[in-house]
């Protein structure tokens, strides 16, 4: 039983830790790509006029 439960505090820990850095690269990359689409947007709308 304790063996158990010492096996189950650092997996949660660890997916905790997985899901934070997966949730902070894809706000990361979120941010990135929104960048560039209004970059690329401008960048046409300057072409255009």
């Amino acid at each position: 039983m304790t063996s158990r439960c010492s096996m189950e505090a650092p997996s949660s820990r660890f997916l905790a830790r997985v899901f934070l850095c997966f949730f902070l690269s894809f706000n990361y990359y979120y941010d990135v790509t929104k960048e560039t689409i209004y970059y690329k947007k401008g960048v046409t709308a300057k072409e255009k006029s």
